[in-house]
């Protein structure tokens, strides 16, 4: 089993077919009620206990009635607790499984996500006595776990399949000097987009390979629309290297952002992080020298850092003219 390719090449494709949280739920719940130890690595993600060579139970959606139908209800011994997950979901059900909790006497209620609570959620997750968890913490906890020959077949490829799902992408520092930092830096950005939780705004991907890419410049485009609000705009974000030193960058062009591009056209503007130039096709907020230098030479977490603040500076900035 250990050396079976035709069981990897097989299940290395799930995320590109089984995207749901349904879908993820039921592939974590197969292995979860088949490998001891892979349940073992869930239930403690989320502080609770798990006694090793003790049976236990790992049930789907079970319905609770007007109390609602959780993800995940695990029992042992005496002791059960609820888990819900959510992808993107943000309909994370707290005071709804808090009482199914209390009904039930349930010991503990976790949530898994792949996504950072905003601040109003968090404060409700936590007045409602949910343990959160992440699918990037799983991921590495499952990578660090031993299991055996014919057990780690199958954790591997899970492994692709959550990442594949959850949008879980590799970072590494980024150096200039390397081509391959190109790729670490196209995943910094996704990333950074993906955990952006300006308060007041809607932010999501927007696929656009041709136009995002090229000889000189390479980026990420995502929507961008105040919540309250009825224009959206799709920005870019990302490096051009066609001239020595390369420049980071927020760009937004005439045709996708025209509200920015008619504010900014005319001006030049600096802020802490940033300065502004505009063409006949776009404004470009620029990741200043200093903010560059310091990217350049910092590690993975300060660099992190540093393109979070530029990104929420410039959105703060634009956000008026939303």
């Amino acid at each position: 089993m250990a050396n079976d390719s035709y069981l990897l090449n097989i299940f290395s494709d799930l995320g590109s077919h089984l995207q749901s949280e349904n879908n993820l739920s039921d592939v974590t719940w197969a292995l979860a009620t088949n490998i001891e130890n892979f349940m073992k690595t869930f239930i403690e993600l989320f502080g609770f206990s798990f006694q090793e060579k003790v049976p236990y139970s790992f049930q789907r959606e079970v319905s609770s009635g007007e109390n609602g139908r959780p993800d995940f209800i695990f029992e042992q011994g005496d002791k059960q607790y609820i888990i819900e997950n959510k992808i993107y979901d943000t309909d994370y059900h707290f005071e709804q499984y808090a009482l199914l909790r209390r009904a039930k006497n349930y010991v503990g209620i976790g949530i898994i996500i792949n996504h950072k609570l905003d601040g109003v959620s968090q404060k409700n997750a936590q007045k409602s006595n949910f343990k959160v968890a992440y699918w990037e913490s799983f991921v590495e906890r499952l990578k660090k776990e031993k299991f055996s020959a014919d057990e780690k077949i199958y954790i591997d490829v899970y492994i692709r399949y959550v990442k594949e799902v959850c949008s879980i992408v590799e970072l590494k520092e980024i150096r200039f000097d390397k081509l391959s930092s190109l790729y670490h830096f196209n995943n910094l950005i996704t990333k950074i987009i993906h955990e952006f939780s300006l308060q007041g705004f809607d932010c999501s991907f927007y696929n656009t390979p041709p136009r995002a890419r090229g000889n000189g410049w390479s980026g990420q485009y995502f929507s961008l629309k105040r919540i309250a609000g009825k224009t959206t705009i799709w920005p870019s974000f990302g490096i051009y290297f066609e001239e020595e030193p390369p420049s980071i960058y927020m760009a937004f062009e005439k045709d996708w952002c025209e509200p920015i591009y008619l504010e900014y056209k005319n001006k030049k503007k600096a802020g802490t992080t940033y300065t502004t130039y505009a063409n006949n096709w776009e404004v470009v907020f620029e990741l200043n020298k200093e903010g560059f230098e310091k990217f350049s030479k910092a590690g993975l977490e300060d660099q992190k850092k540093i393109l979070k603040m530029f990104h929420a500076e410039v959105i703060a900035g634009i956000s008026e003219y939303l």
